[in-house]
């Protein structure tokens, strides 16, 4: 639980869960800006919530169109 590879992948994951898609390149910074949050505040999820729900790339998302269902 001390690594920083599990600290990343919860960070990752969370991220793919609040914005309801995976991280691209242009995602880079947000998801290391939240991982210093996270990390900063001991691992506890509200400070990563909160820094990554505040987040232009929350905020900002783009409405995503719903897939039309196959016949």
């Amino acid at each position: 639980a001390a690594s920083d590879r599990v600290h990343q992948c919860y960070v990752r994951t969370a991220f793919r869960y609040w914005m309801g898609r995976s991280e691209s390149l242009d995602d880079a910074c947000v998801l290391a800006t939240t991982l210093d949050a996270h990390l900063e505040n001991d691992g506890r999820l509200p400070a990563m919530l909160k820094h990554l729900l505040t987040s232009d790339t929350f905020r900002y998302r783009r409405n995503q169109e719903p897939e039309e269902d196959m016949p």
